[in-house]
C-alpha cells in the first residue's frame, strides 16, 4: 500500500487539490505534482498519477463522474477516469494560453479559464460547447450568475468586465478604470472596487448605475452580506 506526506500536519498546507469524494467513494486529491485515490473504508490507495509539472486544477464533476486535470504550461486539459485513473480525454481540448481554473457553473457544466479566454465544456461529451473561447484582455476570473457568465480582466492601469451569455456570445464590455482587485455580482449589477473608484454595473448594458463614482484615498476592504444587501 502507498503513502501519501504525513496527515499529521494541518490539511491545509499540503493538500494543493480537492479533497473530493468520487461515485465510487473513493478520496481523490492532489499534492503538487501527484494525484492520490484513496478507498474510504480501507484507506489503500486505488491508484495514483503523477503529472510532469505542478497540478494548477483538479475538478471532480459528479454529473458526468470525471476528474478533469490542469497541469502548469501544459496545452492540453486532461480528463481521467476516477474509477482507474484511465486517461479519457477526447481530442479537442487544447489549451490556447495558461490555464487559470476549471470550475462549475450553476448548470453542471465546467467553465475553463485560461490566459487566451474562457470556454464551456459539455459534461456529456468532454468537448468544448463553443467553436471559438470568447477572449478578454488580462483575464482573471469567470464568475457563472443567472444574467449570463461575468468575465473579469485585471491590468494594473485599467481592467475589463465582460457578460457573455451561454453561447459565448458577448452581452456588454465595460472598461474599469484602475486595478479592479474585487468584483461582485449583486441584485442591482456588477459591483467594482478598483484602484480608482467603485461602482455598478447595470446588468442590461453594462453601464454605471451610481450617477458619482464612489473615489478613495487608498484601497479600502469591502465585502458583500448577501443576506442583508449590504
Amino acid at each position: 500500500m502507498g503513502k501519501i506526506p504525513s496527515l499529521s500536519k494541518s490539511v491545509t498546507s499540503f493538500i494543493n487539490q480537492g479533497p473530493y469524494f468520487s461515485k465510487e467513494n473513493n478520496l481523490i486529491l492532489g499534492i503538487k505534482e501527484k494525484i492520490y485515490t484513496i478507498n474510504a473504508e480501507t484507506g489503500a490507495i486505488v491508484w495514483t498519477h503523477e503529472a510532469n509539472k505542478k497540478i494548477k486544477a483538479l475538478v471532480y464533476s459528479e454529473k458526468n463522474n470525471s476528474l478533469y486535470l490542469g497541469v502548469k504550461k501544459a496545452k492540453t486539459l486532461k480528463v481521467l477516469q476516477p474509477a482507474t485513473g484511465e486517461d479519457i480525454t477526447p481530442g479537442k481540448l487544447k489549451l490556447r494560453g495558461t490555464l487559470i481554473d476549471v470550475r462549475p457553473d450553476k448548470d453542471n457544466n465546467l467553465i475553463l479559464v485560461e490566459t487566451e479566454g474562457f470556454n464551456i465544456i459539455d459534461p456529456q461529451t468532454n468537448e468544448f460547447k463553443w467553436k471559438k473561447s470568447f477572449k478578454i484582455d488580462y483575464l482573471d476570473e469567470v464568475i457563472p450568475h443567472e444574467k449570463g457568465l461575468i468575465a473579469i480582466g485585471k491590468d494594473e492601469k485599467d481592467g475589463t468586465i465582460s457578460l457573455v451569455d451561454p453561447n459565448g456570445k458577448k452581452i456588454w464590455t465595460s472598461k474599469v478604470k484602475g486595478y479592479a482587485y474585487y468584483i461582485t455580482p449583486t441584485e442591482n449589477g456588477v459591483l467594482y472596487v478598483s484602484t480608482e473608484r467603485s461602482n455598478i454595473l447595470d446588468y442590461d448594458k453594462g453601464k454605471d448605475v451610481w450617477d458619482k463614482d464612489v473615489k478613495f484615498k487608498s484601497i479600502p476592504a469591502v465585502t458583500l452580506m448577501s443576506k442583508k444587501k449590504r
